[in-house]
């Protein structure tokens, strides 16, 4: 791996299951930063600093959006045209940079998990406390990657030096990461069983079920998906109020229905609003469908769908002074939708459940339920339900995923977009990496 930790100089923090301070207060040295209580809590912070890194927190979330139908690049950013054509090439920049901080904040994660038992004078609970939330972030990065790359190494200890060993590591099989994010979930739900929903910005018991639900989902384990929405349903999360839907994205806002953000405090900074805003910088704009596809009704359309004279954007994102917009990563919208796919997927049933999940997320949206005379076939519902999904994250980098694991992206996408193979459908392998990687199983994907 390229570019991953090798020393820790990382942020002091105040912790606690309900409050996480990425705020800077001093800088640990190397050698202090894992043998006391106080240099775990920060090398913790650190690793949560990983993930504002604007290839986690913006771009993925971005290209999640720009390769599907719903962004489309207008600035003048040569990777993200490429995306938004779906012609990457294995130099583009941003895919790159993708790679290498997912694999850092792996990195941060294993440095630290290899270090706890050594520190002296901590409780088990801290211990075991530190130890799921480290779990939960290097099963989240793993799995942004496999399901952006397809075959990945696998990391679970630290890369401290350059040796072969540790810099020529081989890609894995899909079904290996999946069986690896899930041992690494089960452990750190373990670890923070009794957590709850915790606080939004930093992972528990909430959060880790989440991430269950989403990586079961996309590997069609539709039993596992109902049976963790379950357990999460049974934790307090609540839909706010659809009159507050675009106050979910307020990064002042607290509220009942975000499990899981990427924290930015006031000295933070990412440039989403910048991107998405037309007075700003506007690097990506909204495809005309996107925008068509809200009845004038709906409640999210001032949050998801508005028009600057032709310019047509997101309004998701809105900070620009400060650039410090908090990207969600899981909500319980998610959690009622793919719990309403699941069912649908086991059994189709006429106004059953599935149909009461998709319409609580209707009538908060304030727009008509859907009955099985609107939707009276299994496959029929599965559109329905893909096109609210597509209404409700837009924005939040899931449609290019969606698409791809239900088997739709070359129906959807080869229309409009210059998507012809489903080799297509995964990022290349950053250059970089196949130049420093020598293993002869780091081999690029088809087609690029």
């Amino acid at each position: 791996m390229r570019k991953l930790l090798t020393t820790i100089t990382i942020l002091a923090m105040a912790w606690s299951c309900d409050t996480l301070d990425l705020e800077p207060t001093n800088l640990i040295p190397a050698e202090d930063a894992i043998t006391t209580e106080k240099g775990l809590r920060a090398a913790l912070a650190g690793v949560y600093d990983g993930l504002q890194n604007g290839d986690i927190a913006q771009e993925l979330m971005t290209f999640g959006d720009l390769a599907a139908d719903n962004l489309v690049a207008v600035g003048s950013r040569i990777a993200y045209r490429e995306v938004y054509n779906n012609r990457i090439t294995p130099n583009n920049i941003r895919m790159e940079g993708i790679w290498n901080a997912h694999y850092d904040v792996i990195n941060r994660a294993n440095n630290v998990l290899a270090n706890i038992d050594g520190v002296e004078g901590i409780t088990p609970a801290i211990s075991d406390r530190i130890r799921g939330e480290l779990l939960f972030i290097r099963a989240l990065s793993h799995f942004n990657l496999v399901k952006s790359f397809g075959d990945i190494p696998i990391k679970l200890t630290p890369t401290v030096g350059i040796s072969d060993e540790e810099l020529n590591v081989p890609r894995r099989a899909v079904a290996d990461v999946y069986e690896q994010i899930e041992t690494d979930l089960n452990n750190a739900l373990i670890a923070l069983t009794g957590t709850g929903k915790g606080n939004s910005s930093t992972a528990c018991e909430g959060s880790v079920l989440a991430l269950m639900t989403r990586v079961a989902l996309y590997q069609g384990n539709h039993e596992a998906v109902i049976n963790t929405t379950n357990q999460v349903m049974n934790l307090g999360y609540e839909l706010v109020n659809g009159a507050e839907y675009a106050l979910l994205f307020d990064k002042s806002s607290e509220n009942d229905e975000t499990i899981f953000k990427i924290d930015f405090s006031d000295d933070d900074v990412n440039a989403l609003a910048d991107y998405f805003q037309p007075a700003a910088r506007y690097e990506v704009g909204l495809n005309q469908s996107a925008f068509s596809m809200y009845t004038t009704e709906d409640l999210r359309i001032p949050a998801s769908a508005q028009a600057s004279g032709s310019d047509l954007f997101c309004n998701k994102y809105t900070d620009i002074a400060l650039d410090s917009d908090q990207p969600i990563i899981l909500r319980y919208a998610d959690i009622l939708l793919m719990r309403s796919e699941s069912l649908n997927e086991q059994e189709y049933q006429a106004n059953g459940e599935a149909f009461d999940l998709l319409n609580a997320i209707r009538h908060r949206a304030g727009i008509d339920s859907v009955f099985a005379a609107d939707a009276p076939s299994q496959a029929s519902f599965r559109l329905i339900l893909e096109e609210e999904r597509r209404r409700e994250f837009l924005g939040e980098g899931h449609r290019w995923f969606d698409l791809k694991r239900t088997g739709r992206s070359l129906d959807v996408l080869s229309g409009g977009k210059d998507i012809t193979s489903a080799s297509q459908l995964l990022f290349p392998i950053p250059q970089s990496e196949l130049d420093a990687n020598n293993n002869p199983e780091m081999v690029q994907n088809p087609d690029y």
